[in-house]
């Protein structure tokens, strides 16, 4: 049995150091469309298709004030698309041509500027914590770290004080609620850098009239689940 169970354990870590991530799902000539929902019945269509159609996906659900929904479209699936919206009477407005091509412009700006944490692409959680980081040692005096509490996996859900003084009302901003809403944190470290940094009297103004509770990633398992997919 020793023997058996050896040899078992060398095939799995063997074949442990051959396996590979799987390649990364790509999406060319893939395209998001502005669907203009105009009754109930459009609404219904609409969201019924994407229920039971992988070929599409929502990237912006319906709401009151814009009245509208965003649908990103296979291209085998883009010619059935136009019949059915033409059909139904349903406006519609191409908003991305080529959702691969966003991409790989994103990954492109990524290389450009991978030895700084900037705003011309998107940082992965361990990078906004490794800035935090730098951020509390860089302004140790009007700043201070808090623990909003720990995700379902256990990670630690961060959050900034930026405080010049005492008495002052204060804020409270949150970001990446949703976990692929990844300009919402990337705002919320623009924000941040901005409030300790900016000489412009009107941001040195709301600087120092409030006291700033920011937590730039909310939903940290999201957050890292929608890099990592």
């Amino acid at each position: 049995m020793r023997l058996i169970w050896l040899l078992a354990s060398f095939v799995v870590l063997a074949s442990a150091g051959t396996l590979k991530d799987p390649p990364r799902q790509r999406y060319d000539n893939f395209s998001v469309y502005k669907i203009n929902i105009k009754n109930k019945l459009q609404l219904s269509l609409i969201t019924k298709v994407c229920e039971l159609n992988k070929m599409y996906d929502i990237w912006k659900e319906y709401d009151e004030y814009s009245k509208e929904v965003h649908v990103m479209v296979n291209p085998d699936e883009v010619k059935h698309f136009q019949l059915l919206l033409k059909l139904y009477g349903i406006s519609n407005e191409l908003l991305i041509p080529n959702v691969q091509k966003l991409i790989d412009d994103e990954q492109f700006a990524s290389a450009r500027d991978s030895g700084t944490f900037g705003w011309t692409r998107y940082h992965e959680l361990a990078e906004i914590e490794a800035w935090l980081d730098g951020i509390f040692e860089a302004h140790p005096t009007v700043t201070e770290e808090f623990t909003v509490g720990y995700s379902y996996q256990g990670r630690r859900i961060r959050g900034i004080k930026i405080s010049h003084g005492t008495n002052k009302p204060g804020i409270f901003i949150e970001s990446n609620i949703h976990a692929r809403e990844w300009i919402t944190s990337a705002s919320a470290t623009w924000f941040i850098n901005e409030l300790l940094t900016s000489q412009q009297p009107e941001v040195r103004n709301l600087a120092e009239s409030y006291d700033w509770h920011i937590v730039p990633v909310f939903n940290v398992d999201g957050f890292e689940y929608s890099h990592r997919k």
